[in-house]
């Protein structure tokens, strides 16, 4: 369940997020396993969007420097997660987790409540509003062509 909505997510906002097309494939197959480098773009993608938005849900600076900090470190090692955690613990409280680097539920956990606040940020805000507008735009255009091919 918890995939299926993170999949939704990247699909839904594709363009923004401008992961590498082969963690696009991976993310988007329901039979693909996560690797840690699927899980260091994602995690990275989804700060980069927090950090750079007008008023981000997450301190800028703090946000920058946790993106320099998992860039520069191997997608193996847990510090990508405690990076991570400690980011988010400056807004929400978390649940203590001994090792999260081996926890998938947990990682998982981690990058929805990271969806969460991209979600909140005016860059994907706009771009919900934007699709809301273009989507009534169409079926008010698919009611207009409904009446005129009934009259015709």
């Amino acid at each position: 369940m918890i995939l299926r909505r993170i999949r939704e997510f990247v699909l839904r906002f594709e363009k923004k997020f401008n992961l590498i097309p082969k963690y696009m494939r991976i993310i988007n197959d329901p039979n693909s396993e996560w690797t840690d480098l699927t899980y260091k773009n994602l995690i990275t993608r989804l700060l980069v969007i927090i950090q750079s938005d007008e008023t981000p849900p997450l301190g800028a600076d703090l946000t920058y420097e946790a993106v320099k900090t998992i860039q520069s470190t191997s997608a193996d090692l847990p510090e990508i997660w405690t990076t991570t955690k400690e980011l988010l613990e400056t807004e929400l409280q978390l649940s203590e987790m001994e090792d999260i680097s081996n926890n998938e539920a947990y990682k998982l956990d981690i990058v929805c409540w990271l969806i969460e606040l991209v979600v909140t940020t005016t860059t994907i805000r706009r771009l919900i509003d934007d699709g809301v507008a273009q989507e009534k735009k169409n079926h008010q255009n698919a009611v207009e062509e409904i009446k005129r091919l009934r009259a015709g």
